[in-house]
């Protein structure tokens, strides 16, 4: 036990041959000790032999079969290995495991998410919601499932939970502003404070502001009723976007200037 204890020092520190000295030593009379196992894992790691990791953290997984957390590293190794479907059937054994073990949960939503299956990361960030995770990502990716499925409550909690967590990412504070600016139902609509999120996420330069921070701004003096000021920075947002962007990006676009032109907003229109 001492010398496992000793193999942590060198192993937090970053010394991989002095911590694998000290672990292969504890091994040698606990070759089976899955914590043990696990710190020779984070030895290869170091090494970024993920091969070996994972080997040795599916060692140790067998022998502590209800320990979600092994199943959690042992899907990252696998990931780092470019072991897809391996990773993902570690990190829906740790949730088989213990259904609230919100690392395991995001870990599935950012792999599937990569994957290019944005409805199944979804599904699994929503439930790491569920389960309490705070990180940007989930709280985000949660209000546009909640969002699209027209659950607002759900939506505004989603977004406001990731800003107590990062009170300064530039999605959540745009998509929060976006969000009291164009909901259909007028009871959560609020252009200053949406005023003040956007002006929070993007400054107040607009000569430097990106598209996404011009559109945003657009709906926000929308809402407030300045639809000159609307129609003025839609004219910039198209006047980037001709030649680089999506002909459909740009056409809704149009519609929007079109609308804020007559004095209607978004969610005149149903969107």
């Amino acid at each position: 036990v001492a010398i496992m204890h000793k193999g942590h020092l060198p192993l937090l520190r970053g010394e991989r041959e002095a911590a694998g000295a000290l672990i292969e030593k504890a091994r040698a009379t606990w070759p089976n000790n899955s914590t043990l196992l696990a710190m020779a894992a984070r030895v290869a790691e170091l090494g970024d032999d993920h091969a070996e990791a994972s080997r040795l953290l599916a060692q140790a997984a067998e022998h502590d079969p209800g320990n979600a957390e092994l199943q959690f590293e042992l899907g990252l190794a696998r990931w780092r290995g470019g072991g897809r479907h391996g990773a993902t059937g570690a990190f829906q054994a740790a949730v088989r495991i213990d259904p609230q073990f919100t690392p395991a949960l995001k870990a599935l939503g950012d792999a599937y998410f990569e994957m290019g299956s944005a409805d199944a990361a979804d599904t699994w960030y929503s439930r790491a919601y569920d389960a309490g995770a705070t990180e940007p990502v989930v709280c985000f990716r949660a209000s546009v499932r909640a969002m699209q499925q027209q659950d607002f409550d759900r939506c505004e909690a989603a977004l406001k939970r990731g800003l107590e967590v990062a009170p300064d990412d530039t999605q959540l504070l745009d998509a929060l502003a976006r969000f009291y600016a164009i909901c259909p139902y007028a009871v959560y609509r609020n252009g200053q404070e949406a005023l003040r999120l956007a002006r929070r996420a993007y400054g107040e330069d607009e000569a430097e502001m990106s598209v996404r921070g011009l559109q945003t701004l657009a709906s926000v003096y929308a809402e407030l009723g300045d639809f000159e000021r609307a129609v003025e920075l839609i004219d910039r947002v198209l006047g980037q976007m001709r030649g680089v962007a999506d002909p459909v990006a740009i056409e809704r676009m149009e519609t929007f200037r079109t609308m804020y032109a007559q004095g209607k907003r978004i969610y005149d229109a149903g969107s």
